[in-house]
């Protein structure tokens, strides 16, 4: 029910990624941590390393760093993404 997965959202108990796709407040917490780690030490992801990272498709992978950078928490330069 959209009422429901609104509220849900609105309390962050769940963050909706996109139209189709919402993801738990520590699933995406989680992501941030481990994305930031591994871009601090590696300077930059890429999707491939994102989907190996995370063990995911290159759909998810792209829907979630595509929402990172609009979060402002990544920055797309070329093919990579680099901490903001």
């Amino acid at each position: 029910d959209n009422e429901i997965l609104n509220f849900l959202c609105l309390e962050n108990i769940l963050v909706k990624i996109d139209a189709e796709f919402l993801v738990t407040k520590e699933f995406f917490e989680n992501t941030i941590t481990i994305v930031s780690n591994y871009i601090k030490k590696n300077e930059s992801i890429s999707v491939a390393e994102f989907r190996d990272l995370f063990n995911t498709s290159r759909k998810f992978a792209l829907l979630i760093l595509e929402y990172l950078d609009s979060a402002q928490i990544t920055k797309r330069v070329e093919d990579v993404r680099v901490l903001r």
